[in-house]
């Protein structure tokens, strides 16, 4: 088997396996009277799903497309603008399909990985890319510094934050965030399921927010 062709179903089995996990997020925004698209991840099979803060920040109400069709109405259980991560709640029954965060400690420089979100609406888009550089640091929207960012050139556009980044394993990465244009590098990074561990654990302990909002097809 070629080394392409041997890619190529590396990457049809890992997006098959993980697509039905990936949401698209709708987020009203009360301050700003307009609609933010991004992404999320399922992470959980009662619903948890983890996404950008600055997708869901300031929202009067959420929303999330599933891979079977369905539009849900989602809780805000807690966000941290510091790391730009935030957890929500789909209100849907057991049973969700879902990815597990993995360990980005055993991620290389060079390491094929794919982007899975929705830019521009597009729902479940898939790109490849790899592990350009670890360890790299960025402001989040607060200015706050993000530690241990991955650094990765699989293309990324505006709906894709909150979506997941992968690689072999179950998960390699949580939320991808596009670089900020001020960057000295052209290129996309993702905070690390390090940061995202304590988000998701809090889910136990913080009571949800109702977000409500009704079902739209604006994009």
């Amino acid at each position: 088997m070629t080394f392409l062709q041997s890619l190529s179903d590396e990457v049809a089995a890992l997006t098959e396996r993980l697509g039905p996990s990936v949401l698209h997020v709708r987020a009203l925004n009360g301050s700003r009277h307009g609609l933010t698209n991004g992404s999320g991840v399922l992470v959980s099979p009662d619903g948890y799903a983890l996404t950008n803060s600055h997708v869901v920040h300031g929202a009067v109400g959420i929303e999330a497309d599933l891979h079977d069709g369905r539009t849900l109405l989602c809780d805000l259980v807690g966000e941290d603008p510091a790391t730009d991560l935030a957890l929500l709640r789909v209100h849907a029954y057991d049973g969700l399909p879902h990815a597990t965060v993995g360990d980005s400690n055993a991620l290389r420089v060079g390491d094929f990985v794919l982007a899975i979100g929705s830019p521009f609406g597009l729902a479940r888009t898939v790109t490849l890319g790899i592990v350009s550089a670890l360890g790299r640091t960025l402001r989040s929207p607060s200015g706050r510094a993000i530690e241990g960012v991955i650094q990765t050139d699989a293309p990324l556009n505006p709906g894709n934050s909150g979506g997941p980044l992968v690689d072999g394993g179950p998960g390699s990465g949580s939320p991808p965030r596009r670089c900020s244009s001020r960057s000295a590098w052209s290129a996309s990074s993702a905070s690390p399921p390090r940061a995202a561990s304590p988000c998701a654990a809090s889910r136990r302990r913080a009571p949800p927010r109702r977000r409500p909002c009704a079902p739209t097809t604006w994009w």
